[in-house]
């Protein structure tokens, strides 16, 4: 570039080819102080809560396929006693000596007769679930479904759940179904699904005879 001053005299400055006046100002400006990488106002990042497991419901698990299960399993519940235990596990079985008539006793506690041939009454925290099955006919009762108390090959009588509150008892109609799977001189096993829209019981059982059928 090539000025002229006073006289008509040319003024040369040097300046790079390609460049402009406001590029060659610039080079002299300080370079801005780096800004933090999370932009002011952003939301913080929050860790996602570990999802709950599902509780599995006891009324609605898959009964064992094998007559006579290794350990007794049987939930119960009742909605006029909401602190009844969960699980039952341990089983008793008392039989005639015909063979037509069994009582079975499931309990979360040891199940003993006292001197009189009952059981002690449940103390807090306590239940047992009681049924009887009974054979009308000549001949022992055999395995299968049990039906109404007054069914000849094997019906189901004084089903109830025993608890330090109100004995809590079972119909004779539209309960649900209780099926002994195996008994013997040693033991009998079954399964049990009742309700009766208040109360329910269900699982798997195998109950050791202990002694006769208490008067």
């Amino acid at each position: 570039m090539v000025l002229f001053g006073c006289g008509g005299e040319s003024l040369a400055q040097d300046h790079t080819p390609g460049a402009s006046i406001e590029e060659t100002a610039l080079d002299h400006v300080p370079a801005p102080e780096a800004l933090p990488s999370t932009a002011a106002g952003a939301a913080p990042q929050v860790e996602p809560e570990p999802s709950e497991v599902p509780t599995p419901d006891p009324f609605s698990a898959q009964l064992p396929e094998e007559a006579c299960p290794s350990a007794v399993h049987i939930a119960v519940a009742h909605q006029s006693v909401p602190e009844l235990p969960t699980w039952l596990d341990s089983a008793v079985a008392f039989r005639s000596e015909d063979g037509r008539r069994v009582r079975i006793a499931i309990a979360n506690h040891d199940l003993e007769l006292d001197d009189a041939g009952r059981f002690a009454a449940p103390a807090e925290g306590e239940a047992r679930f009681e049924m009887d099955a009974t054979r009308t006919r000549r001949g022992a009762l055999s395995p299968r479904v049990l039906g109404r108390p007054d069914a000849r090959n094997g019906g189901l009588s004084h089903a109830r759940i025993v608890s330090p509150g109100p004995l809590l008892t079972f119909g004779a109609r539209n309960i649900g179904r209780v099926e002994i799977t195996a008994i013997d001189d040693t033991q009998v096993c079954g399964r049990i699904e009742l309700d009766d829209g208040f109360g329910r019981v269900r699982g798997a059982f195998s109950a050791p005879f202990v002694g006769p059928l208490p008067q």
